[in-house]
């Protein structure tokens, strides 16, 4: 017997299943182990649906959980036709639904949109993903964000221009090549140094701006209602902040294997923390559960236009600074930066678009972490990720808004990974040779400059003998004393 739970996020519908026994999971797990998600569909922002199953289903269901008025649908939900309704956020706590089915099953393709329910800033006030937009975006959050330093450091500028020992390509997948030679200099944009520690401060900022704009949710009640989110502890925190000083009530959906030092800041910062499974969507059902509770407005963590423009201004500033410290007046060739759910690295690659910087985006292999590099890779969008990694920033699949611009728009031109030792030693040389305090995530695109053959020899290859002007992102700081040390003895 296969368990499947309905759900739905930002108008798409899943289909999660679990493998094994059903009443036992039922016992350990309130909220169920969810394996992986299956996409079904998408037809637009909020939207309720219906979803059809195939005929071929054995099907057991409760009925009792739809609404009156839509029990009566033609034909009733019978042991081989089944009728699923994901309720919208905003109106019931019937936000998933259980179904126990015996494979093997089809799903047609038709969703059926009942009404629309937001759940963020309505997209129609949102301004367009374009590079005017993080613009207007940065003249928002100015008076609300740091503006962080960009750095550099001789040495790891010079291990990033030397070429490795061939003794430790040994079982990598570069065994046997020569190694890359590049020619980079390093430039830090050290938001480990922003407010919360972290960029993420910059999309909070600007998402809850907007929201305060959008016409009558502050009549209405809006503020408060509050605001919620998930996330595994920066966003978190960030919108914790941004909501405290607008005097609006937080309410922050958080994995249980968070962070202790997460958990604490954003409860610091006044937030109401509640805790979920790991998975995205775990996390997007107790949000789910917190809406119908509270009638909060949902910011999502990364995938929504303001979000990206938001975390986008990091972007203009780098390329700014970058060119009032060069002696030639010359500006970046290019800019590297983490990648988990997408919205830093393609907030980045909207500030520099038609600037001629090239974007890349730095992941962690471990476990699927990747997901961006694969979908890359095969033109195709990876959905559900479920990984431990030590980079616990990253552990999020690319969301759909991040995805078109990273991707469908190209201007990304890029996407690499990089393995857990990798990350650990660049951790390690962060905060032994430029004492500067960056977590595991933020270390990511630093491994990729001093670690990735790939990214090394397309570098050596397309910059030549004058080699590139190479921005790094060190998205945030967030860990701590005792997390370095556990990092570090394993």
């Amino acid at each position: 017997m296969l368990c499947f739970v309905i759900s739905r996020s930002k108008g798409d519908v899943r289909v999660d299943d679990v493998e094994g026994d059903v009443e036992e999971r039922r016992n350990q797990v309130p909220s169920y182990v969810i394996m992986r998600s299956t996409y079904l569909g998408t037809e637009g922002e909020g939207y309720e649906y219906v979803l059809k199953l195939a005929e071929t289903c054995l099907v057991s269901t409760r009925t009792s959980y739809l609404p009156d008025e839509y029990r009566d649908f033609n034909p009733p939900p019978t042991p081989l036709t089944i009728l699923l309704l994901t309720m919208p956020f905003a109106q019931s706590r019937t936000y998933r639904h259980t179904v126990l089915a015996s494979p093997p099953l089809t799903f047609p393709s038709t969703i059926y949109p009942i009404y629309s329910t937001p759940t963020m800033a309505e997209l129609s006030t949102c301004l367009p993903l374009t590079r005017d937009s993080v613009i207007e975006a940065h003249n928002i959050i100015k008076p609300h964000v740091h503006l962080t330093p960009v750095m550099t450091n001789k040495t790891l500028t010079q291990l990033a221009s030397t070429p490795r020992d061939p003794a430790s390509l040994v079982g990598t997948p570069w065994e046997g090549r020569t190694p890359a030679n590049p020619t980079l200099r390093l430039w830090f944009k050290c938001e480990n140094l922003q407010r919360i520690g972290a960029f993420k401060v910059r999309g909070a900022f600007h998402a809850i701006e907007r929201l305060k704009r959008e016409p009558g949710w502050i009549e209405n009640g809006g503020k408060s209602k509050g605001v919620v989110t998930h996330s595994s502890g920066n966003h978190a925190q960030a919108l914790a902040l941004a909501a405290r000083e607008s005097a609006i009530p937080a309410h922050i959906v958080m994995p249980s294997v968070s962070l202790p030092n997460k958990i604490a800041a954003t409860r610091g910062y006044g937030a109401n923390v509640i805790f979920s499974g790991s998975t995205s969507s775990e996390r997007e059902a107790v949000a789910a559960q917190v809406i119908a509770d509270t009638g909060a407005r949902l910011v999502p963590p990364y995938d929504h236009p303001d979000i990206i423009l938001g975390q986008g201004t990091m972007g203009l500033e780098l390329q700014d600074q970058v060119r009032e410290l060069k002696t030639d007046g010359k500006g970046l060739d290019a800019i590297i930066t983490p990648c988990g759910g997408g919205g830093m690295l393609s907030g980045v690659a909207l500030s520099c678009e038609g600037t001629g910087i090239r974007v890349f985006g730095a992941e962690p292999s471990f476990d699927g972490a990747d997901d961006g590099r694969r979908g890359f890779e095969t033109g195709k969008r990876i959905e559900s990720v479920k990984s431990l990694t030590i980079a616990d920033g990253l552990r999020t699949p690319v969301g759909e808004y991040p995805w078109s611009v990273i991707y469908e728009r190209n201007l990304v031109s890029g996407m690499y990974a990089v393995t857990e030792d990798e990350i650990r030693s660049a951790t390690r040389l962060v905060l032994e040779r430029f004492k500067l305090v960056v977590e595991p995530s933020a270390a990511v695109p630093l491994a990729v400059a001093l670690f990735n053959e790939d990214f090394r020899a397309m570098v050596e290859k397309e910059g030549g003998p004058d080699g590139w002007d190479l921005g790094v992102v060190f998205s945030g700081g967030n860990v701590s004393v005792d997390g370095l040390a556990k990092l570090f003895a394993a």
